[in-house]
């Protein structure tokens, strides 16, 4: 990647290259950092503010524009990965989105994680936007809706499960939902991709539940079966209880 940004203000401009993060003329090789994310999205009044650290404990900091939040965010999530890459860390999900507020969504197995970025004045004021990260089950998913964009409207991929309050605003409240990450053009491929996943694997592992449970009733069946013939005196006790080992895989 080779991406430079023109930082609004009197911050100095950045860039991205293959091998290195210069902010001004300090180039930072990716083996040198420890950290780097974005801790404030862009909105239309305030720029956005991506800070880190490196390993000999020296904080950076850049900033970017409304204007240049997808590529900056692209940017930052690009540094992000070869960050983990240099440590050996890199985590094992099978799909990343990132958003252009700093929302990421990491699809793995059986679960995904939202580390949800909030937008606005007083988001980045009080806490910079972050709001850590939340863990769902696949399996408890009841629904993932997937709008893709069109014009000048972001889309937006939101999950619902079991005590979740789905908002219902439109793209605009999508944006600040902890359960949905924005989708712009770029991103609808991976997308669809990523949903489509998820939607299988939904329906996978729901198989896998009921074939479980129809498994379980039809063990209780026979266990109560050789029970009653226990209680009858047809079957000795160590008879009963070899069975029973059998069934339940004892």
């Amino acid at each position: 990647m080779n991406v430079s940004i023109k930082a609004p203000g009197l911050n100095k401009n950045w860039s991205v290259s293959d091998t290195a993060l210069t902010i001004g003329n300090t180039e930072y090789p990716f083996s040198e950092l420890s950290t780097f994310k974005i801790i404030t999205s862009a909105s239309a009044m305030l720029p956005g503010v991506a800070q880190g650290n490196t390993k000999s404990g020296k904080l950076i900091q850049c900033s970017f524009k409304f204007a240049d939040r997808v590529v900056a965010t692209q940017a930052i999530a690009f540094v992000q990965e070869k960050i983990e890459t240099s440590q050996g860390k890199k985590k094992d999900y099978k799909y990343k989105l990132t958003a252009h507020t700093g929302t990421t969504l990491e699809v793995y197995e059986t679960y995904i994680v939202i580390n949800h970025m909030q937008v606005g004045f007083m988001a980045n004021a009080i806490n910079g936007g972050a709001l850590g990260g939340k863990k769902i089950d696949i399996k408890n998913l009841t629904s993932v809706q997937f709008r893709e964009p069109a014009g000048f409207t972001v889309g937006f991929i939101q999950f619902a499960y079991p005590g979740s309050v789905e908002s219902k605003g439109g793209v605009g409240a999508m944006i600040n939902d902890e359960n949905s990450i924005p989708i712009q053009p770029a991103m609808v491929e991976q997308a669809r991709e990523i949903v489509n996943f998820i939607e299988k694997k939904k329906e996978e592992l729901s198989v896998e539940k009921s074939t479980t449970i129809i498994q379980q009733t039809s063990a209780a069946d026979e266990l109560k079966k050789f029970k009653d013939l226990l209680d009858m005196g047809a079957i000795t006790q160590e008879e009963f209880d070899e069975k029973k080992k059998q069934l339940l895989n004892l």
